[in-house]
């Protein structure tokens, strides 16, 4: 027996392992960036999709952070256009300074289940030349299986590389962040120009970020679901108040009517016992005559 045993533990440890890795494996889901490579000139733009894949699995809610260069890469503008998630527990939001992109989405029942799910779309623009990586320095893909389970299990980076002279970026957003902030310049050696020092910005001039304020507690999506809960309520209650008006009404009538009947007819057996009454009448006064 001995023998058997030892022989036996290793298959059971390998059967409880491939237990435990099996749900990670049928119900895997990944956070890519698209495209994963590229070639662009200092001073353009270019923008990168942020999907997710959940091929086996629904899932209801993804969040991440992208991690960026701020030296060689600024963002421009972030949009959700055709984004599968209806609803956000964090607004897309970035940060120049630090070099940080943020999301956190949810979507309700069946939830998505494919292989190219958009979440939202990145505009980036070349600052400096040289290579840049974009990678999720976190994220999580949560299964709509009724405990939020997490079945993220790899991200797909993506790396570029920048050409040509590297030129000072313009503020491009709305929303402006007061405090100075630092182009890097290209040495000699990298752009063959003559070499210039670092330029500093003056104060109150744009450091592009958004949603800079933090996020409200409640998305405006939510807020216009909950009005609209709010005025069918009321349609509701409204049209059943209409209703037992009219029932009212027509109890009312009902009543009116039935008590009419009941008068109609105590009248009717009135009459009819008077008529008789004065038939009988008559009877006894021609038998007085006759006698």
């Amino acid at each position: 027996m001995y023998p058997i045993y030892v022989y036996a533990r290793p298959r059971a440890l390998l059967f409880a392992l491939a237990l435990f890795l099996l749900p990670h494996t049928l119900f895997a889901a990944t956070l890519s960036l698209v495209p994963q490579s590229g070639v662009y000139t200092a001073g353009s733009t270019f923008s990168v999709g942020v999907y997710v894949e959940s091929a086996k699995q629904a899932m209801n809610g993804a969040s991440g952070t992208l991690s960026f260069p701020s030296d060689k890469l600024q963002v421009v503008s972030l949009s959700k256009d055709g984004s599968i998630f209806s609803l956000w527990v964090q607004e897309p939001s970035f940060s120049n300074s630090a070099g940080t992109v943020n999301f956190e989405g949810i979507l309700l029942n069946p939830g998505f289940i494919g292989s190219r799910g958009k979440i939202l779309n990145v505009t980036f623009r070349v600052k400096a030349i040289g290579t840049a990586p974009i990678t999720f320095s976190s994220g999580s893909a949560l299964a709509n299986d009724g405990s939020g389970t997490n079945i993220l299990t790899g991200f797909n980076n993506a790396q570029y590389t920048f050409g040509g002279v590297a030129v000072k970026p313009q503020p491009v957003s709305t929303t402006i962040k007061n405090e100075p902030s630092s182009v890097a310049v290209s040495s000699p050696a990298e752009t063959n120009i003559p070499a210039e020092t670092n330029v500093t910005a003056p104060e109150n001039t744009s450091e592009v970020v958004e949603a800079i304020q933090p996020s409200p507690i409640f998305s405006p999506e939510f807020i216009e679901m909950i009005k609209i809960f709010a005025k069918n309520v009321i349609l509701i209650v409204l049209l059943l108040l209409i209703i037992v008006i009219i029932l009212y009404t027509l109890i009312r009538v009902w009543h009116a009517v039935l008590l009419l009947r009941i008068k109609l007819r105590n009248e009717a057996e009135i009459d009819k016992k008077m008529e008789v009454q004065m038939t009988e009448t008559r009877k006894k006064l021609m038998d007085t005559e006759h006698v």
